[in-house]
């Protein structure tokens, strides 16, 4: 429902814009629509991607557990095949990644030495 204050054609736009997003609490429906999953798959991979920067191998499993909300958000409730297909890929890289870990030595040394 749209209530005009002023004559202002930009005012009355805004002013129902914003009272149709909260109306009826669907602004706070869709951010919640997938039952918070996406924002936990997405709290997950930023957190993985924070932990690999650091030099962490348990960046990989959280970066894993984030790729099964991915596949389970793509599958069930998106019906996104793309979408899950890509993250079961992603899922294998970070295996992947998981195991050899180990094989890769980090130096603390700079990439460039400058003299």
């Amino acid at each position: 429902m749209c209530r005009v204050f002023y004559a202002t054609s930009s005012f009355i736009s805004v002013k129902c814009f914003r009272l149709s997003i909260f109306e009826g609490n669907k602004f706070v429906e869709s951010i919640f629509a997938h039952y918070g999953v996406d924002w936990l798959a997405m709290a997950l991979s930023l957190y993985a991607a924070y932990l690999l920067g650091n030099k962490k191998k348990l960046g990989f499993v959280i970066f894993a557990i984030s790729n099964v909300f991915w596949v389970v958000l793509g599958l069930f409730f998106m019906s996104s095949y793309g979408m899950a297909i890509g993250n079961i890929a992603f899922f294998l890289i970070n295996v992947r990644g998981f195991i050899h870990w180990n094989k890769a030595t980090f130096k603390d040394e700079p990439a460039v030495s400058i003299t």
